[in-house]
């Protein structure tokens, strides 16, 4: 379906994506995953000792399993084992595939919070996303005024209890994967421009998002569940989106 959401697949897709298409994997990397001692086999040393230097053990496990997530996903995608990929990071921290180490470069980005990582790859467009735990104590109030456009913050200010925690999320994940996919990081401030705070459209279709030197992108919102919030950005044209789950992946490892 050009343009709109598949549900979540579980099942694995084998090379790609195509031009014009966009896949999204969700991963878990919560407490008990019965994959957990196999994943880290897939990072590289360097990789290992990172989590390795982690104070707790949950930021070590979020760790190991998202970025083995990310290697999984490439990989399948590339048709390549997945410890043989190499990455290098942008010049204001994105991550890439090195060139040289794949068959061919991908776009993609990487987000991971409480129990879920998500990961979005493109052949032919560079891609942002965010998820959020929604379960995290955030003083919103104070974040908005100092993190949002004076746009956002007012119609936040006209929200109260759980519409407002609602609307704090949908904008602030809407906004990172923006900043994400412009691949700027911090140099990009997030009151430098505006996201709708109107809930997306339920059969995943993106809005435009215009940006102050008049380029833009489109935007959806990821239906994660009810404890998580999440965003994809992308610039046009209008792609396919195909949403799979990584267990089968994990499942692969044997």
């Amino acid at each position: 379906m050009t343009g709109r959401a598949d549900s979540w697949l579980p099942l694995l897709p084998g090379p790609g994506p195509a031009p014009g298409e966009i896949r999204l994997w969700r991963c878990p990397v919560g407490p008990g995953d019965p994959a957990a001692e196999r994943l880290a086999g897939v990072l590289t040393p360097a990789e290992r000792e990172a989590a390795a230097r982690f104070v707790f053990p949950e930021d070590a496990r979020r760790f190991t399993a998202g970025r083995a997530c990310l290697r999984l996903a490439l990989g399948n995608g590339l048709g390549v084992a997945p410890g043989s990929l190499a990455f290098v990071q942008g010049p204001h921290g994105k991550p890439g595939l090195e060139p040289g180490s794949a068959p061919r470069l991908l776009h993609f980005n990487v987000s991971h919070a409480g129990s879920l990582a998500v990961i979005a790859v493109a052949a032919d467009r560079p891609v942002g996303i965010d998820v959020e735990w929604t379960g995290r104590d955030v003083r919103i109030g104070e974040i908005a005024r100092r993190m949002f456009a004076p746009a956002e913050t007012a119609a936040m200010d006209r929200l109260q209890g759980p519409a407002a925690r609602e609307a704090f999320f949908r904008i602030w994940t809407r906004k990172e994967a923006v900043v994400k996919a412009l691949g700027a990081g911090l140099t990009h401030p997030l009151d430098g421009f505006s996201v709708p705070l109107v809930p997306g459209g339920a059969d995943g279709d993106p809005f435009p998002i215009q940006l102050p030197d008049g380029s833009g992108l489109l935007v959806w919102d990821l239906d994660l569940g009810p404890d998580h919030a999440g965003a994809l950005a992308a610039p046009g044209p209008l792609p396919t989106l195909r949403r799979f789950a990584a267990e089968p992946l994990l499942d692969a490892l044997g």
